[in-house]
């Protein structure tokens, strides 16, 4: 007798944030810091959401952090 295939189990919700969100679980007390990091390529990873928006995934962020050992 064959068995069932094993259910599916989808990937836990992703939480887009803002670089203010993104400062905070940081414990950045000024977000602009994202800002200049974006500039110079040293920061976590973000998207962008059209021309002007920038989002991040905020376990990228905390993983970056981890990395990091901040």
């Amino acid at each position: 007798m064959a068995t069932p295939p094993a259910p599916i189990t989808p990937p836990p919700p992703t939480r887009i944030v803002d670089q203010t969100e993104a400062a905070a679980a940081l414990g950045l007390t000024n977000p602009r810091t994202l800002a200049a990091w974006r500039v110079r390529r040293c920061g976590p990873p973000f998207m962008k959401v059209g021309k002007r928006l920038v989002r991040y995934d905020l376990a990228e962020v905390m993983a970056w952090a981890a990395k990091r050992g901040a």
